[in-house]
């Protein structure tokens, strides 16, 4: 019985790996700059429970799981960009690739963060880049969204005017 789970669980998995992969290659999303940013996910990950510690913070793994499931949420930000992208018929790659730089470029600021936290026993300001990023998504969105309803508006006003 218990090679059979070990052999549904590796079908899962492998089930699971290549919709991934044919998702990314359908939404046309770099697998190595994203294998990078789960890299530093994972990394940051397990030295955010190492400063956790080292503070003097009892150790839960319930926390920890919490943590990684938040972090493995970011990984949404540019698989949503690439859905939009894919659902107005632009090339977004651009922007795609932006926002994983981002995201990677934030984890390596948390896990730096967590070092100096491990290093010297004292926290530092984090920037809560994520809430960055969404704000200037909504606003993207609002600007593409009113400059497409005036858009609507003005066609509408060309008919009457006949």
């Amino acid at each position: 019985m218990e090679i059979l789970n070990n052999k549904i669980m590796k079908l899962i998995m492998e089930a699971t790996k290549i919709g991934l992969y044919g998702a990314f290659a359908y939404l046309d999303i770099p697998i190595e700059i994203f294998t990078i940013l789960i890299t530093f996910i994972g990394l940051d990950t397990f030295l955010g429970a190492l400063s956790s510690v080292r503070m003097g913070n009892q150790f839960r793994f319930k926390l920890l799981l919490w943590g990684f499931c938040l972090k493995i949420g970011i990984l949404i930000l540019p698989l949503i960009v690439a859905l939009l992208a894919k659902g107005l018929e632009y090339d977004f790659k651009f922007l795609v690739v932006l926002t994983i730089k981002i995201l990677t470029v934030a984890e390596f600021y948390s896990c730096a963060g967590n070092i100096y936290t491990i290093k010297n026993k004292k926290r530092v300001n984090k920037i809560d880049v994520i809430s960055m990023m969404l704000i200037s998504f909504r606003k993207f969105a609002r600007k593409f969204i009113q400059s497409n309803l005036d858009k609507i508006e003005q066609a509408g006003d060309c008919q009457n005017k006949k």
